[in-house]
């Protein structure tokens, strides 16, 4: 299926013209399927998220949970848990260090959004 799955989007680039990116959050990377799949995704389509506010990493709610802290006190899925998701996109796709995966998904937002690069950590 994840093959079937980025061959689809390939085609729908190419018929169109227009870029087609994949955005993963923590919550994504939760069943073995979608883990697979994210194996597969072109790194230079790849994009990482926190957009749910109520769906964790797994390495957040853990240190939540060992804690004895409420996941209210954890609070929500904020920008400031985003290298959890980089941290288990990377070890999904072992093939690249951790820093290219940071790098490659920073340089898609930044297309993806139109951003600077101005002020960009490295």
């Amino acid at each position: 299926m994840a093959a079937d799955l980025v061959a689809a989007f390939g085609r729908l680039e190419a018929a169109t013209g227009v870029p087609v990116y994949f955005s993963v959050s923590g919550k994504f990377l939760f069943s073995e399927q979608q883990r697979r799949l994210v194996q597969r995704l072109p790194l230079e389509r790849l994009l990482l998220e926190t957009d749910s506010p109520d769906q964790l990493p797994a390495a957040v709610k853990a240190a939540a949970a060992a804690a004895a802290v409420t996941a209210v006190a954890i609070a929500r899925n904020e920008p400031v848990v985003l290298r959890h998701v980089l941290r288990d996109v990377a070890a999904i796709r072992a093939a690249e260090p951790l820093v290219v995966v940071a790098d490659r998904t920073a340089a898609n937002a930044r297309a993806v959004f139109a951003l600077s690069t101005a002020g960009a950590v490295s």
